[in-house]
């Protein structure tokens, strides 16, 4: 009886293991992030066309294999961005971890014209020349 009880609990413990997995919530824990050392002034257009890009980073990153590289151009200034997320999350969850690596990057970046920050679950970067990752 003591045995069959117990092999009960060992399928219980393993099945709430793998439910906790399959949930897949982004862990948004910073783990690193850089900024490049140059600055753009305020009312500059380079801020306005990185939020473009970063936006779309956000927005398309789940639909593209958890892997997007976005271009905003706008007068002449252009920004290029990036955001990859854990395969093993949600759709909407890749987007809920961009989102607040972005946020995040904002705060860590303020003015800068290239940065890049990666959280457990995700990481975005965006800069003033093309780059591959």
């Amino acid at each position: 009886m003591a045995k069959l009880q117990r092999v009960k609990a060992v399928i219980l413990i393993g099945l709430l293991s793998v439910l906790d997995v399959v949930r897949g919530d982004p862990d948004t824990t910073l783990t690193s992030s850089v900024c490049n050392g140059n600055s753009y002034s305020p009312g500059d257009d380079f801020g306005s066309v990185c939020n473009a890009a970063l936006a779309s980073v956000c927005t398309n990153t789940q639909s593209y294999n958890y892997d997007f590289y976005a271009t905003t151009t706008h007068l002449g200034t252009t920004c290029y961005a990036h955001g990859a997320c854990n395969r093993a999350l949600s759709g909407g969850d890749c987007t809920t971890c961009l989102v607040s690596a972005r946020n995040e990057l904002a705060l860590i970046c303020n003015m800068r014209i290239g940065g890049q920050l990666q959280l457990q679950d995700c990481r975005i970067r965006y800069e003033n020349y093309p780059f591959t990752e």
